[in-house]
């Protein structure tokens, strides 16, 4: 699979999610040194894919992110906006939260001491 074929992996991915039964919690999006939340996808004609991740920078300044609100602009957002072609990384993690633990599983969770990593 080359590389455009796994760009649009990804956002179809995305897609299928925030499209599902049930609730839709953001993603978290992680790259080498970086951490994003994706917190939708839009269909976009104009992109290869024909869609595009909607993704929080933790690094955008807020100044900005107010100034986007407060103008209410479609244009004023395109800085959360990201094709499947502005994924550049290598390698890219992506984890979804399914679900809230009931009462008894939290208390069980807080016991918890290791963590195994595994590779899929």
């Amino acid at each position: 699979m080359n590389r455009v074929q796994k760009q649009r992996q990804i956002v179809e991915w995305v897609w299928r999610y925030f499209n599902s039964d049930g609730p839709r919690i953001p993603l978290y999006f992680q790259h080498q040194g970086h951490s994003r939340t994706i917190i939708g996808v839009l269909e976009n004609s104009t992109t290869l894919s024909g869609k595009e991740l909607l993704i929080y920078d933790p690094g955008t300044s807020p100044l900005r992110i107010e100034d986007a609100l407060n103008k209410s602009s479609p244009k004023e957002l395109e800085f959360l906006r990201f094709p499947a072609s502005a994924l550049k990384h290598s390698q890219y993690q992506i984890v979804a939260i399914r679900g809230v633990l009931q009462d008894e599983f939290y208390e069980m969770a807080k016991d918890f001491t290791s963590f195994n990593h595994v590779t899929l």
